[in-house]
């Protein structure tokens, strides 16, 4: 059993509905996604994730980098580097 068929059991069993109503889902992941790639982000690395989108949408709503950089902990330097990152993007 892998982290797939793990996970697919757990939203089966939370949603209460038979682990066979999710096959199609676990074929077309497995499908599009299979192969060599195993690979599940960490949560820091979703963290990261998390902090870049805030940092992006602080810059879309006008604040400065300056700003963005004393509210969300990082330095104004990473946040240009957030943002130009993010550059061409519809998120980082």
């Amino acid at each position: 059993m892998d982290f797939l068929s793990r996970l697919l059991d757990a939203v089966a069993t939370h949603l209460q509905i038979p682990r066979e109503h999710l096959d199609a889902i676990d074929q077309q992941t497995r499908s599009d996604e299979g192969g060599d790639r195993h690979y599940i982000a960490s949560i820091t690395a979703l963290e990261c994730q998390t902090r870049a989108k805030r940092v992006v949408a602080l810059a879309l709503s006008g604040v400065g980098s300056a700003q963005i950089a004393e509210r969300t902990g990082i330095s104004q330097r990473r946040v240009n580097q957030i943002l130009a990152a993010s550059s061409g993007k519809d998120a980082p």
